[in-house]
């Protein structure tokens, strides 16, 4: 067993111990993407959180980016990521501390927790909701979650089933992508072209590319603005591969796309390179509330300052972290 003390804690706020990796394991359930990203505690939270994937992606919504399960640390001390007993689910729809699904999703998810019979929670039932997140309902040593992992291998909502006859053809992710983004136009070549890593590929169609790696999946990056910073910036080599679509409908023109290595943002007036946001400066940004805050848009990059430090302006004011872990946001201009 290989379990921990993480920030003072034993337990996760769902009353689970804190774990290794080696805790987990990664959900196989046939036909179910983007869930390679997510360690879930083995025995009955691997069993149910797994399953509850498969609902949810079947039943409320197709899961279009990668699943976050385990984590090595957390922003919450006590968070149940830290247990591996919980899963954010298409993170970039649903931000933290606000009520963005459409009801009808909404009226789906209560349908799936009344079949899961209590053993999933979701995050949307806390007073600052979190609406991409479910954990295990029930805490470690209860017997109901041993109990209904067991009837979910036993067939309950045929989600576990006998493996199929012959295995089916593993899908082409950039493909897959292509195929759920018809935006973005005519592919411009055959086949795939492989990324300076050796491991990454990509394809350019009409209106952008697609990257695909193991460790992200397959993302497009539009033409225009976002791919026009992310080439001037080096592309994948210093950014790293796409984790999440481009949100292009922000304020004032304003796009940004989520990298290995930070957020990217462009904005009319914003410099032609985009500006990137990453680290504790862009976790407080986030907490703020991202451009629409009142920072507003990032200026540039951080930069280091004098005392081992980082500074970041923004459009109404900066943001200095220092070592100490201590965050600071100047007056806002």
């Amino acid at each position: 067993m290989s379990f921990r003390t993480v920030y003072g804690y034993s337990t996760s706020e769902a009353g689970w111990r804190m774990c290794n990796r080696d805790e987990c394991g990664l959900v196989t359930i046939p036909d179910l993407y983007y869930v390679d990203t997510a360690p879930i505690r083995k025995g009955a939270p691997l069993t149910i959180l797994g399953a509850w994937l498969y609902w949810y992606d079947r039943n409320v919504e197709e899961i279009v980016s990668p699943v976050w399960g385990w984590s090595a640390t957390n922003d919450v001390a006590n968070s149940n990521h830290l247990s591996g007993t919980a899963v954010d689910v298409n993170a970039p729809r649903y931000p933290w501390g606000s009520r963005t699904m459409p009801a009808a999703k909404k009226a789906k998810v209560r349908e799936g927790l009344r079949l899961f019979e209590g053993l999933v929670f979701w995050g949307a039932d806390w007073d600052r909701a979190d609406e991409m997140h479910y954990q295990m309902g029930v805490a470690e040593g209860d017997q109901r979650a041993a109990a209904f992992a067991a009837k979910l291998r036993g067939g309950y909502l045929g989600i576990y089933k006998s493996a199929p006859p012959a295995p089916k053809p593993v899908p082409n992710m950039i493909d897959e992508c292509a195929r759920r983004h018809p935006e973005i136009g005519a592919r411009l070549h055959t086949g795939e072209r492989i990324c300076k890593d050796g491991v990454g590929r990509y394809a350019e169609f009409a209106g952008g590319r697609i990257y695909w790696h193991p460790r992200t999946g397959a993302h497009v990056i539009p033409a225009g603005p976002i791919g026009e910073a992310f080439d001037k910036r080096g592309y994948e080599w210093n950014l790293g591969y796409p984790e999440w679509e481009a949100n292009r409908a922000l304020r004032d023109g304003g796009q940004c796309q989520a990298f290995e290595k930070g957020v990217l943002y462009t904005y009319s007036g914003g410099p032609v390179e985009g500006a990137l946001i990453h680290g504790k400066i862009g976790d407080r940004w986030a907490r703020e509330g991202w451009e629409g805050g009142r920072l507003g848009y990032p200026l540039g990059d951080e930069q280091p300052t004098a005392d081992g430090g980082r500074r970041q302006e923004f459009e109404h004011g900066a943001m200095l972290w220092h070592p100490s872990e201590a965050i600071e946001i100047l007056a806002a201009r």
